[in-house]
């Protein structure tokens, strides 16, 4: 079951791309602001290969019972959270990025992709009842 869900969260996560990189592309046009594309497009992609490594470390693990499942989740965001702050801390230092433009974007997209990250996890738990913690 996790199976016809991931492929379901695979097409939900870029579907949600497309409308989000579509939303940053007409502000850049309309504003005039067309120096912004490698913030938000570094922010884009960090994000979406965090959510995307997230979801295949959760498939792979989804055989495992249920509290290690569940521990090995909450361990693997903790890592990804902090990867990304390095990764913010490395492309604001090295990168001449705007850096309030370039935070803001990264966590507009941050929380949306958590968002559909979670829906993906709980419908997991739902999809199999004897999977509670």
């Amino acid at each position: 079951m996790i199976e016809k869900g991931f492929k379901k969260f695979i097409a939900q996560l870029v579907i949600l791309s497309v409308v989000l990189l579509t939303a940053a592309l007409l502000y850049m046009i309309f504003s005039g602001r067309n120096d912004l594309r490698s913030e938000i497009f570094t922010a884009f992609v960090i994000n979406f290969l965090n959510v995307w490594g997230g979801a295949m470390y959760l498939v792979k693990n989804s055989a495992l019972e249920p509290k290690k499942f569940v521990n090995k989740v909450m361990l693997s965001m903790v890592v990804r959270i902090f990867v990304n702050l390095g990764l913010i801390f490395v492309c604001l230092q090295f990168f001449k990025f705007e850096r309030f433009v370039f935070v803001i974007a990264f966590f507009i997209f941050y929380i949306l992709f958590l968002i559909l990250e979670l829906m993906f996890i709980t419908s997991s738990f739902k999809a199999n009842p004897e999977n509670k913690v």
